[in-house]
């Protein structure tokens, strides 16, 4: 393991211990075949930069209605979790046909839960899969390196916050920078599976129109609203 994906590891191990495992587990120098399996597959989610506090949050909390004022932002979110539910079911033929995934919506409403579990899936059937933060993937490319210079090397890319590659670099340059990586997930049949806070409306001002055609063809678009979680939780 490099540093990083160690210091991630042990970290994750004294979350993963401090709780009462019901086979008796309590520690890494002995475990049962199931945890020993596990924590293999955290050791994927690490090197694929799957955060830390996504390993054990399961696709169930999506059904959470505490965040839920009314039956619209339900519907949009038992859809969502219904679609993930499927698409990971058959997630082999999805990531075959390079069928992607972009969920818009409120900070704090399940977005990123929804597709890491879909990233973490991937994991254990051992997908070259990589989750990215736009900001850095735009800061990257900009001093030289880049994912999408080896994107064919990919199964799956996960790109997080994509509204934050608008921030802080020339806009003709994040154009430029979008297109290709959509047109490359057509050529390489790569799904790419985003997450923004941005609306649907708001994305197509964003983007370029070759962008948001792309997108249209790359990604099946969904919406959740509702309140902030983590917001929420500190009340």
């Amino acid at each position: 393991m490099t540093e990083v994906v160690h210091k991630e590891f042990d970290k994750y191990l004294t979350i993963y211990f401090s709780k009462k495992r019901s086979c008796g587990c309590t520690s890494i120098d002995n475990v049962c075949d199931k945890c020993y399996q596990h924590l293999q597959n955290v050791k994927h989610y690490i090197e694929c930069g799957i955060p830390l506090r996504y390993f054990d949050l399961d696709l169930e909390v999506l059904k959470d209605t505490g965040n839920i004022v009314n039956k619209q932002q339900y519907m949009l979110k038992m859809q969502l979790y219904n679609n993930i539910k499927n698409y990971i079911k058959n997630l082999d033929l999805n990531f075959a046909q390079g069928k992607g995934i972009l969920i818009c919506g409120d900070m704090g409403t399940g977005k990123t839960t929804a597709l890491m579990n879909i990233a973490k899936e991937a994991c254990n059937k051992n997908k070259n899969i990589q989750v990215v933060y736009m900001s850095e993937l735009i800061n990257d490319i900009f001093n030289g390196r880049s994912i999408i210079d080896n994107m064919s090397y990919f199964d799956g890319i996960f790109c997080e916050n994509l509204e934050h590659v608008y921030v802080k670099k020339d806009s003709n340059y994040v154009d430029t920078v979008i297109d290709t990586l959509f047109s490359l997930s057509i050529k390489y049949n790569i799904p790419l599976f985003i997450t923004t806070n941005l609306t649907v409306s708001q994305l197509k001002d964003r983007l370029t129109p070759h962008a948001f055609s792309l997108l249209h063809e790359i990604c099946d678009i969904y919406s959740l609203e509702g309140i902030d979680v983590r917001k929420k939780s500190a009340l």
